[in-house]
This record gives structure tokens, C-alpha cells and sequence, in this order.
């Protein structure tokens, strides 16, 4: 029996809607982001009598900040760094329940046009 929270991996698709809000100096913005997000994540167990899967959609938070920069007249460049916070859950795995600590942190970069 399992009683303490198990870590789930990430799996398949993870997505979210958030706002940001920063302080521009020159060509640059650094700033703040939060939001709701959702994923789908993916816990397998195995042991001497085999192995289970379960994937399950969660619902939860996202938060993190980033640096925007202003590359050329119509390029900027970023990089930001979120965490996304599913909480605990109760994933239906062989014969009961097992609690799972769903959360995970990214660090993304990108490359943005603006047509202005």
C-alpha cells in the first residue's frame, strides 16, 4: 500500500491560458506569468505480480517569469522558465487508489514576428 504521494510524468500534452505583466527598459521586458493549466500525466507501477498504467487529464495552476528582448525592427527573442502545480490526486491504478503529487517545471525559448 502505497500512503505517501508518488511523482507522475508528464505525458503526451500539457497546455495553459495565461497573462503577463512586466517592466520594459529599452528593448527589453521582463515579467511575471500566471495562469490555469492542464495536462496529462501518466503513472505506471510494477512490481513482482506485474505492472499497471493509468493516465489521467489534471486541472491546476501555472506561474513563472521571463525575459523578452527585442532583437531586430520586426524580432524578439525570449526565454521563460514555469512551474505547473496539479496538486494531489488519486489515480485508479490495479485493484485501488494511489495519491500522486502531479506537478512539473519547463523552460521554453522563443522566437516571435509582430506585423506592426
Amino acid at each position: 500500500i502505497i500512503k505517501q504521494p508518488m511523482p507522475a510524468s508528464f505525458h503526451d500534452w500539457l497546455m495553459s491560458a495565461r497573462l503577463r505583466a512586466g517592466y520594459s527598459f529599452g528593448h527589453a521586458l521582463i515579467y511575471a506569468t500566471g495562469g490555469i493549466a492542464w495536462g496529462n500525466f501518466d503513472l505506471s507501477i510494477a512490481d513482482s505480480f506485474g505492472s499497471s498504467r493509468a493516465s489521467d487529464t489534471l486541472f491546476g495552476y501555472v506561474v513563472g517569469g521571463g525575459l523578452e528582448m527585442k532583437i531586430a525592427p520586426n524580432w524578439s527573442a525570449r526565454v521563460e522558465g514555469l512551474y505547473y502545480g496539479f496538486g494531489e490526486s488519486d489515480f485508479r491504478i490495479g485493484g485501488g487508489t494511489v495519491p500522486v503529487d502531479a506537478h512539473t517545471t519547463t523552460i521554453r525559448a522563443g522566437l516571435t514576428y509582430h506585423f506592426n
